[in-house]
C-alpha cells in the first residue's frame, strides 16, 4: 500500500470528529431522586421505578460552536431514568443514537452505549432497602384489609415469605423489573412477581451509559468505540493504554473529513472508515435499510413514506430506542431531496410525552413495552400509528396512495431479492417482532458475489399478488419454497407448455420462420417480464459494504420517482422576475411561486389524490423556496442532485413532462460501484492513541467504568493536536 501525505482539516475548533464525550449515571453524593417527570410510579416496587440520572462528566467542558446542552444530552442519554436490577435479572447492554435538533434548525448526533454497574456504595443499597421495606408495608396494609373483609389472616411475613404469598394482581409498570429479561429490545415476557431487593442476598446493580456527541452521524463507528472502549475498561485485565488515551484520541487527533472524503481511525483494538458524501451525492446516512423492511416489511414501508410526504402526524412505538432512531432516520432519507419540517422527536423522554397533543405533523417515537400502553396510544385519532416490534401500522382512512405504488412495490422486491432477502417483516416470518442478525441475509462470499437481476427476481414478484390499493393477498418468500419445487416462474412455464393454444400458435409461428421452438418464444417471454435492473456483483467481502450498497440502491429508487413525478416541476416555477432576494423575501408569504393548477392539469387523474396534497405540503414549498433562493445564491446541494438527475433522464429520454410507463432506476449499478470504490480507498489515516502522562490513574476495577482524568481531557482544547494524515490506496 502505498502512502502519499496530504494536507486534510484538523482544525481543533471546528474540524472535530466528535464534540464531547460524556458519562451518564447514578450520583452517588445527591442519592436516590425519583424522577417525578416520568409520571407516579410509588404503586411499584422500588426496584421498578425509575430514578434521576445526572450527566456526571463530559470531555471538554465546552466545544466553541456547539455548547454542551446537559438537560438535553441527559434526558436522551437515559430517556426513562436510572433502572435498577438484581443478580437474578436480565443486564445485557444495548446502544441507541439520538438527535438533538436547535433552535436554528441545525442537528447535532449522539451516540450512547448502557450498561449495569455494581452499586458498592452503603448508603444506596440501605436507601433501596428502605424503600423496599416502606412499599412492603403498604402492599402488606393494603392486602390485609382485602383479606379481613374475607376473613383471610393476616400476612405479616419477611419479603421473602411475602413474595411466595402474596397474590400478584396489581399494576406494574411498563419497565419493570419483573420482565426478566430487562434488556432493550427483548420481547415482553409473561408477568411474573416482581423481584425483591434482599441486601444479604442480592447484588444491586445500575445503568451507567458513555456517550459521544459529534456533528456528523457516524452511527456505526461510534457503535464500534464505545462497545469496544466499554470491554477494555470493564475487563479482567487491565487496559494497556489508559481510557483517557483512547477518548482524548477520538476527541482531539480524529478529523471530521470533508465532504467527498474518507477517514480511518481507531478504535480501541480495530480501525474503522467513514465516509462523508460529497455535495454532489446522496447526504450521509449510517443506517440499515435492510433492517427498515425487516421491520415493517415493503407495503408498510411505502404507506409510512406516504404518511411522512403528506405530513401527517407519525407515532412510533417499540421497546428498543435504536430500533425508533431507524425507522425515523431511515423514512425521512427517502424524502429526498426533499425534507421533514416540522416536530422531530425520535425519541420522546418520558417527561415530554405531552408533545403528542402538539396539533402540527410530527414524527415521535415513544419507548413501550406493554400492551396496555400500545393500546392506548393507537386511540390517538388521525395518526399514523406504527407498532415497529409487531410490524403493525394503522394509518389515517384518507390517506391518498402513492403514485404507481403496485410497480415500487414490485421494485423494491426485486431488488432485495437481488440481494438476498425476504420481502416480508421479520415478525411475520419469526412471531418474534425481533430484527434477525445481519448473518442471516448476508452469507460471506468468496471472492465477491453475483446478485442475479433474472430468475429470483420473476420468483419473487411472481409469489407476491396485490389488491388494487396495493395491499399483499399472498405471501410467499423464497425462503418458503421446498428445495425440491420448482420456483414459481417454473411452473408457469410448465402450465403454458401444456396449454393448447400455445401449442397451436407455437406451431404456426415455426412454420412462418420465426421461432425454431416453444423454448425460443418463452425464453423472450422471460425478458419481457423481468425486471430492469441489471445484475449486481459486489467484489467485497465485507457484510458493511454490502449494507451501504443495499442502502445506495434503495435510495436510488425512490428518488427515481421523484424524478418522473417532477420531471418538468421547473417550468411551472414561478420566478420573482427583476426583483431582489430582499424583496422577495418581504412578500415571500403572499406570493405564488408555483402554478400548481396548470402543473396538476398535466398529471394522470390517478396520480391527482397524491400529488394535489403534496403541492400544499410544507416540504414541498420550502423546496420551491431553494429553487427560487438559487437566482441569488448558491443552489443547495439537496437541488443540485436532483436538478442533475432530471437532466440525465432529459438527455436519455428527451424533455418529457411525465414518463407514460413506470421506469425503474437506471442508477443502482453506478451507485454500487460508488460504494465499492469508497470502500478500497482511505483519504486519511488519523493518529492512532498514544500514552498519556496520567499522574493520578484510578485502579482498575473488572466491570467498573473508571472516573477519568478530567486535566488531561480537557486539555486538548487549548493544546493544537496533530493529525497524521495519509492518502492510502487498495485495503
Amino acid at each position: 500500500m502505498s502512502n502519499i501525505v496530504t494536507t486534510f482539516p484538523s482544525d481543533a475548533m471546528n474540524g472535530r470528529f466528535a464534540d464531547y464525550f460524556a458519562i451518564c449515571g447514578l450520583d452517588i453524593p445527591t442519592g436516590l431522586e425519583p424522577d417525578k417527570l416520568a409520571g407516579d410510579r410509588l404503586h411499584v416496587s422500588p426496584l421498578d421505578r425509575p430514578y434521576k440520572s445526572k450527566v456526571l462528566a463530559h470531555y471538554p467542558e465546552n466545544s466553541p460552536g456547539n455548547p454542551f446542552d446537559q438537560n438535553a444530552i441527559g434526558l436522551l442519554c437515559m430517556p426513562k431514568g436510572l433502572l435498577f436490577r438484581t443478580q437474578n435479572q436480565g443486564r445485557r447492554p444495548h446502544f441507541h443514537s439520538f438527535i438533538i435538533t436547535k433552535e436554528d434548525g441545525s442537528h447535532s448526533y449522539g451516540a450512547v452505549y448502557t450498561f449495569y454497574e455494581r452499586v458498592s456504595d452503603k448508603s444506596i443499597c440501605f436507601a433501596m432497602q428502605t424503600l423496599q421495606m416502606m412499599h412492603l408495608a403498604e402492599l402488606s396494609n393494603t392486602q390485609s384489609r382485602t383479606l379481613f373483609s374475607s376473613r383471610a389472616p393476616i400476612i405479616e411475613n419477611s419479603p421473602s415469605e411475602f413474595h411466595e404469598k402474596c397474590p400478584w394482581n396489581f399494576d406494574v409498570d411498563s419497565t419493570s423489573s419483573a420482565k426478566l429479561s430487562g434488556d432493550e429490545g427483548e420481547p415482553e415476557p409473561p408477568q411474573s412477581p416482581p423481584l425483591h431487593y434482599e441486601p444479604a442476598k442480592d447484588t444491586l446493580y445500575v445503568t451507567k451509559c458513555i456517550a459521544v456527541v459529534m456533528p456528523c452521524m457516524f452511527v456505526s463507528a461510534c457503535y464500534e468505540f464505545l462497545a469496544r472502549l466499554h470491554a477494555v475498561a470493564t475487563g479482567v485485565t487491565s487496559p494497556v493504554l489508559t481510557i483517557e488515551s483512547h477518548v482524548y484520541n477520538l476527541l482531539y487527533e480524529v478529523p471530521t473529513p470533508p465532504p467527498g472524503h474518507s477517514i480511518q481511525f481507531s478504535c480501541v483494538d480495530k480501525t474503522v472508515r467513514c465516509y462523508r458524501p460529497a455535495s454532489n451525492e446522496l447526504p450521509l446516512f449510517d443506517f440499515s435499510l435492510r433492517e427498515l423492511f425487516e421491520l415493517l416489511g415493503i407495503y408498510n414501508t411505502i404507506q409510512l413514506f406516504t404518511c411522512a410526504l403528506l405530513e401527517r402526524q407519525i407515532l412510533l412505538i417499540s421497546n428498543d430506542y435504536q430500533k425508533l432512531m431507524l425507522v425515523a432516520e431511515s423514512v425521512t432519507s427517502l424524502l429526498y431531496p426533499f425534507s421533514w419540517q416540522h416536530v422531530y422527536v425520535p425519541i420522546v423522554p418520558a417527561s415530554m410525552m405531552h408533545f403528542l397533543d402538539a396539533p402540527v405533523p410530527f414524527i415521535m417515537g415513544i419507548h413501550c413495552r406493554r400492551t396496555e400502553e400500545r393500546a392506548q396510544l393507537n386511540m390517538l385519532a388521525n395518526v399514523c400509528f406504527v407498532d415497529v416490534d409487531s410490524s403493525h401500522m394503522d394509518v389515517p382512512e384518507d390517506l391518498a396512495q402513492f403514485p404507481n405504488k403496485d410497480e415500487l412495490l414490485a421494485e423494491i422486491s426485486g431488488l432485495l431479492t437481488q440481494f438476498g432477502l425476504t420481502s416480508e417483516p421479520a415478525s411475520h416470518r419469526t412471531g418474534t417482532g425481533m430484527t434477525p442478525s445481519s448473518t442471516q441475509f448476508f452469507t460471506e462470499p468468496t471472492g465477491g458475489r453475483w446478485f442475479p437481476g433474472r430468475r429470483n427476481t420473476i420468483a419473487l414478484s411472481r409469489s407476491m399478488s396485490f389488491t388494487s390499493d396495493g395491499q399483499v393477498k399472498r405471501k410467499c418468500s423464497l425462503s418458503e419454497l421446498s428445495p425440491d419445487d420448482p420456483p414459481p416462474i417454473h411452473r408457469d412455464i410448465e402450465i403454458i407448455r401444456q396449454s393448447k393454444a400455445v401449442a397451436d400458435i407455437t406451431e404456426i409461428a415455426m412454420k412462418a420462420g420465426v421461432y425454431t421452438s416453444i423454448n425460443e418464444i418463452l425464453a423472450d417471454a422471460m425478458e419481457s417480464t423481468q425486471t430492469t435492473h441489471s445484475p449486481i456483483f459486489i467484489r467485497s467481502d465485507s457484510v458493511d459494504v454490502h449494507e451501504k450498497c443495499l442502502n445506495a440502491a434503495m435510495r436510488e429508487i425512490f428518488l427515481n420517482r421523484f424524478v418522473h413525478l417532477f420531471l418538468n416541476y421547473e417550468s411551472f416555477v414561478i420566478q420573482p422576475g427583476n426583483d431582489d432576494m430582499e424583496s422577495w423575501l418581504s412578500f415571500r408569504e403572499t406570493m405564488q411561486n408555483f402554478d400548481k393548477a396548470a402543473f396538476l392539469s398535466d398529471q394522470p387523474a390517478a396520480y391527482l389524490p397524491f400529488l394535489s396534497a403534496f403541492l400544499e405540503t410544507q416540504m414541498f414549498a420550502s423546496f420551491i423556496d431553494s429553487k427560487i433562493m438559487s437566482n441569488w445564491e448558491e443552489k443547495d446541494s439537496c437541488l443540485k442532485v436532483f436538478d442533475n438527475r432530471i437532466e440525465k433522464f432529459s438527455a436519455k429520454f428527451g424533455n418529457l413532462v411525465r414518463t407514460p410507463t413506470y421506469e425503474c432506476s437506471d442508477m443502482i449499478i453506478e451507485a454500487v460501484q460508488a460504494v465499492e470504490r469508497r470502500s478500497e480507498t482511505i483519504d486519511c489515516v488519523a493518529a492512532t492513541p498514544q500514552a498519556l502522562s496520567v499522574r493520578s490513574r484510578h485502579p482498575h476495577i473488572p466491570g467498573i467504568f473508571p472516573e477519568l482524568n478530567k486535566a488531561i481531557l480537557n486539555s486538548g482544547m487549548t493544546t493544537p493536536s496533530t493529525v497524521n494524515s495519509q492518502k492510502a490506496s487498495g485495503k
